[in-house]
């Protein structure tokens, strides 16, 4: 079958399919990358690019292709994850290694650790991760990720602000200030009626324009002050 994980919600994964059954996918889609060796039976580009999709061809070896995948078999993959349009489908066999490769993309792309890519695979039960017929890809995977430097991990933390601020004058309720410092726009996140002057000083100090405010529930020790804070803010 075909699977679409919620992150990043436009990367789809499966595995072999029958000629008809990949014309019939393949409309839905403008980028495909297959993971198996192109002589495979069940390969079918002439499918694929009779739907007007950008098709390419990246040989990923483990489980039932067997081979051990090295360095450059990632870097190949990046690379062309990075050139195909979305939606995107990742195809192989059985759609093990089509999620490893979204995996790795995903860890790279955002500079995870070893441990934080293993917990987003538990997340988004990609098979792999638990397969014990896909031979070493999630040794591979973690071998590649874990050449990710601290120095490009911590670059990729700084382009976030996450502050977590607490009433302690009456709700004892949380609110989260989220932001990206290369765009300066923020979200807040549950603001409490009466503790306006101190988000709004916050976002001041840090030089930041709020764009969103969100609620993700209401309680009755939980006022909001977003419709406050849009009156003082009415770009919000």
């Amino acid at each position: 079958g075909v699977v679409t994980p919620h992150v990043p919600g436009d990367i789809s994964l499966t595995g072999s399919l029958p000629a008809e059954a990949v014309a019939a996918l393949a409309p839905r889609y403008r980028g495909w990358l297959y993971l198996n060796p192109s002589d495979h039976a069940a390969f079918h580009p002439k499918e694929i690019r009779a739907a007007g999709c950008e098709l390419e061809n990246v040989h990923l070896p483990g489980g039932f292709s067997g081979g051990v995948p090295t360095t450059e078999h990632a870097e190949a993959i990046l690379a062309a994850m990075a050139r195909l349009p979305r939606p995107l489908m990742l195809q192989c066999t059985s759609g093990n290694r089509s999620g490893a490769a979204l995996l790795l993309w995903l860890a790279k792309s955002t500079g995870r650790s070893v441990e934080t890519a293993a917990l987003l695979a538990q997340d988004m039960e990609l098979k792999f991760y638990n397969c014990t017929s896909c031979g070493p890809v999630w040794e591979w995977l973690s071998q590649q990720v874990g050449q990710t430097s601290a120095a490009a991990i911590q670059q990729e933390r700084t382009k976030f602000v996450v502050e977590q601020l607490f009433d302690n004058q009456g709700s004892s309720t949380f609110t989260y200030l989220l932001a990206c410092s290369d765009t300066e726009e923020a979200v807040l996140i549950d603001p409490v009626l009466g503790m306006e002057e101190r988000d709004l000083t916050l976002l001041t100090e840090r030089g930041l324009k709020l764009k969103y405010i969100v609620n993700t529930h209401c309680h009755a020790d939980h006022v909001t002050s977003g419709g406050l804070i849009k009156k003082l803010r009415p770009g919000v």
